[in-house]
């Protein structure tokens, strides 16, 4: 028998520089879908470098970088406690550019 499983793969929330709590991305999730992974920021190889153009972009980037380094402990606890095996899955990611 097939089986279509419905998710989210990119919410971002705060884990980085996006907004909002992962807690209340996954309690949303749960109530409608079958799966969800939080998604931070981690990595942007060829990011633009020009400071004095993009230093804006720079900062957000980097700080949501590392933001996310600092937390990813705990996301991946969180979202441990959330998976509900057989109606719930979460997934933990990063997002690399």
């Amino acid at each position: 028998m097939e089986r279509a499983f419905w998710g989210d793969l990119h919410p971002h929330c705060a884990v980085s520089y996006g907004n909002g709590l992962p807690e209340r991305a996954l309690d949303v999730a749960r109530q409608h879908l079958d799966f969800c992974s939080i998604t931070g920021h981690a990595f942007w190889p060829d990011m633009p470098m020009d400071l004095a153009r993009q230093s804006a972009i720079l900062t957000t980037h980097f700080g949501g970088f590392a933001k996310l380094a600092h937390f990813w402990k705990p996301l991946l606890a969180m979202l441990k406690r959330a998976d509900e095996p057989g109606r719930f899955v979460t997934l933990p990611s990063y997002e690399w550019h």
